[in-house]
């Protein structure tokens, strides 16, 4: 493994990056010198069968996509009315996410209305948040209150103490404050990644409780569905007082309802198997081994755009893509996502990048502000663009790049939607190819 270390752009290759409007679409220069000026596009709606494509159907189960959607900053605002409530969606793979996860949803809404689990949340809620209080007040004193034989359980406790003081510790290094992520919709499971948080409900066994039940139902046990999140949250407390089976009210769920979910061919298995501490540990020794400092690999791990599931995807693409520079500013850009749907916007530009380098791989990424391109091995630029659809707006147009080389006249442009006949046809004229991309 090569050492890593920040790298200029390549030569020929313009490296200032400018941020579109509100999905971070940063590109690497402006238009070509005198280039003759075009009209430009504003956003409209679009149908929503061109936007989803052919894989999603536009009615199901209890839900029902309207026939056109609106287009802000190239992506589909999906707003869409299922039995369970009201399902808000930027672009078309949340949409898609979401959608998996509405048979997860009705069957832990059948649980909160039934009479055994009402009682269950009546009885166990207060218990089980002093359990937590005092993990958090008194850590010390829970440790040692555990019963004798549990050698592992008792080490991995001690290894969370541990990642707490080492928190506090990167804390005081840091020139500034580091970057929190707004919260962009209801997400308890972000809550997780706090290390006293964490430390606390791992040990009065909420987590573990929560990753068992998402485990059962397919489901990533830190989605940031709001109808989803409180509800499994919900039960995984009712479970550790004791006074609700999950295994029996699990047992329940229709084989159906889990046939629909496509988001478990996504999860590592690491995400339901491990705490989020644990998580945050593994990755860590991954990135050193790759090269990268101790803190910034912290730095990275406690930035709470990124649930676990989301680091070890990042982690995963960076291994696979395997770049022999421009990792480090990489990582640094994975530190500064201010959002968990910027976050995913990146992990989506990944995805892209390790399913287009077989055949000529990737030789080294270069990360602007909100986004990441890459240059092959063949001294290709490779653009990754995860949006909907393309129209040739005047912000658009200002910041995007002409991808001259030294080697040939065009870049690739990796687009997952459609675009405009004009945006084709501007994006051509000032070197871009575009592939289409699921």
């Amino acid at each position: 493994m090569p050492t890593l270390s920040p790298i200029p752009a390549p030569r020929r290759q313009p490296a200032s990056w400018m941020l579109a409007p509100a999905l971070a679409i940063a590109l690497v220069s402006g238009l070509a010198a005198g280039a003759a000026p075009v009209r430009f596009e504003r956003e409209l709606d679009r149908s929503t069968r061109l936007l989803v494509g052919p894989q999603q159907a536009l009615s199901g189960v209890g839900y029902r996509l309207p026939a056109t959607t609106p287009v802000r900053d190239f992506m589909g605002r999906f707003r869409v009315e299922t039995d369970v409530g009201t399902i808000e969606a930027v672009g078309r793979e949340e949409l898609a996410e979401r959608i998996a996860e509405l048979p997860a949803v009705r069957r832990l809404q059948a649980l909160e209305r039934s009479d055994v689990f009402a009682h269950a949340l009546a009885t166990s809620a207060r218990s089980t948040a002093d359990g937590v209080v005092r993990v958090i007040t008194e850590p010390v004193e829970t440790i040692s209150a555990l019963p004798a034989g549990i050698g592992r359980a008792l080490a991995s406790a001690g290894h969370r103490v541990r990642d707490v003081a080492v928190s506090i510790g990167d804390a005081s290094q840091r020139a500034t404050p580091a970057a929190v992520a707004p919260v962009e919709e209801s997400s308890p499971g972000a809550s997780a990644l706090d290390p006293a948080f964490d430390f606390a409900q791992e040990t009065a066994g909420v987590n573990r409780a929560r990753r068992a039940i998402a485990r059962d139902l397919g489901i990533d046990p830190y989605t940031r569905n709001p109808l989803l999140a409180d509800r499994l949250q919900e039960l995984a407390w009712a479970s550790v007082a004791g006074a609700v089976s999950v295994d029996i009210a699990l047992a329940a769920v229709p084989r159906g309802a889990r046939e629909g979910l496509g988001a478990a061919g996504q999860i590592d298995q690491l995400a339901w198997d491990l705490p989020p501490a644990d998580i945050r540990r593994q990755l860590e020794r991954r990135l050193r081994e790759r090269g990268h400092a101790g803190f910034e690999a912290r730095e990275f791990l406690r930035n709470g755009a990124f649930s676990p599931t989301d680091q070890l995807r990042f982690v995963e693409s960076m291994e696979r893509i395997d770049a022999a520079e421009g990792e480090q500013a990489l990582l640094a850009l994975g530190s500064r996502m201010a959002s968990p749907r910027r976050a995913r916007f990146l992990l989506r530009q990944l995805d892209l990048l390790v399913a287009a380098d077989r055949g000529n791989p990737v030789r080294e990424l270069s990360a602007g502000e909100g986004l990441v391109w890459a240059v092959s091995a063949d001294g290709t630029p490779v653009l990754p663009l995860p949006v909907d659809h393309v129209s040739w707006t005047e912000a658009f147009a200002t910041v995007l790049p002409q991808p001259a080389s030294e080697r040939q006249g065009q870049g690739r442009m990796l687009l997952t939607g459609t675009a405009t006949s004009l945006a084709r046809s501007q994006l051509s004229r000032i070197g871009w190819r575009i592939e289409a991309v699921d």
